[in-house]
């Protein structure tokens, strides 16, 4: 895995054709905008949250 640190304004490059944006961060939440071809399917994936934790309950009731 690559670990980068970037601030909201500054962006990736992966590959020729996506482009992650930092567009925001505040406290522990980062917002990201990407851009990528339509046909270039993006999924989003979280992490479960740790045993006990307070969004722990909400994540196995969706």
């Amino acid at each position: 895995m690559l670990v980068l640190t970037r601030k909201p304004g500054q962006s990736v490059q992966i590959a020729d054709n996506v482009t992650v944006s930092i567009l925001s961060s505040s406290g522990n939440r980062v917002r990201l905008g990407i851009t990528a071809p339509q046909e270039q399917p993006i999924r989003r994936t979280n992490r479960k949250p740790k045993k006990g934790s307070r969004h722990a309950h909400r994540a196995r009731h969706r």
